[in-house]
């Protein structure tokens, strides 16, 4: 005899009939109720007609009052407090555009820490003495140019001002008014033209910041139409300026900075 099957199947064919059904009788009713919704809330129109409601109320309130002698007092009262407010809205706007010159000159002012930067050779080749700022603009918000050792380069801040030679020996000195907090400066030696003189040129230098005076890296540049990048002058948030050597005079430029101490030293003691 075959054992009844007693397993209970709650979700089968009828009840997804049933649940099928509801879903859309749900569906019509909405379709069909649809038309007769409308949302809650004032709509642009409804917001131009209170406008205008309002607008002609004042109006007829205005003339209300002018018609009588304590109203007329009223309004006058309305229109001087209202000249009032357009004075100190001007005042207002002076102030903020006064405001805005005193946050530039404070721009300007924090950005004052002049610097020296000399180089010399004793040859007669050119050489010329070329800053890049390394991390902000030049004149007028654009970006300074960058190093070309194929021509002549000179200053692109207002305050700057550059001595440049075409033959040596020579010194060339390059002054900066202004210096940027957090800025940085690259240094560079071009060897311009050799004049005839074709030969490996040494140079040196100095930088002047904050009445002192410290030694810039010697180098050695080959050939014309090249340059040595010597290091960057750094200025910090407290208008201190430092210099750090590039990798590749590191080493040289302690040892340089060693023998100007002794050297110093000796003359102290002398």
């Amino acid at each position: 005899m075959k054992a009844r099957n007693r397993e209970i199947n709650i979700f089968n064919m009828s009840l997804l009939d049933i649940l099928c059904g509801a879903l859309g009788v749900f569906c019509f009713m909405t379709l069909v109720l649809f038309p007769y919704w409308r949302p809650t809330g004032a709509n642009a129109e409804d917001l131009e007609k209170n406008k205008l409601a309002i607008e002609q109320e004042m109006k007829e309130l205005k003339k209300k009052l002018s018609e009588s002698v304590d109203g007329k007092r009223v309004l006058q009262q309305v229109e001087q407090l209202e000249q009032r407010l357009q004075q100190q809205q001007g005042d207002l706007n002076k102030a903020q555009q006064e405001l805005k010159a005193a946050d530039k000159v404070i721009e300007k002012l924090e950005m004052r820490n002049p610097v020296a930067v000399s180089m010399k050779w004793n040859g007669p080749q050119d050489i010329d003495l070329f800053l890049e700022p390394a991390n902000y603009g030049g004149a007028n918000g654009q970006r300074s140019p960058r190093m070309d050792v194929n021509k002549k380069q000179g200053t692109s801040f207002q305050g700057e001002c550059l001595s440049d030679y075409s033959g040596g020996p020579a010194t060339e000195i390059w002054l900066q008014r202004d210096t940027v907090v957090n800025g940085e400066v690259k240094v560079y030696y071009k060897y311009f033209s050799s004049n005839g003189n074709a030969g490996p040129v040494n140079v040196g230098g100095y930088f002047l910041s904050d009445d002192k005076l410290t030694l810039l890296p010697n180098a050695t540049i080959e050939k014309e139409h090249s340059a040595a990048w010597v290091g960057t002058l750094i200025t910090d948030k407290n208008h201190k300026m430092t210099f750090e050597a590039a990798p590749e005079y590191k080493a040289s430029y302690a040892k340089q900075l060693e023998a100007f101490g002794r050297r110093d030293e000796k003359g102290a003691g002398q």
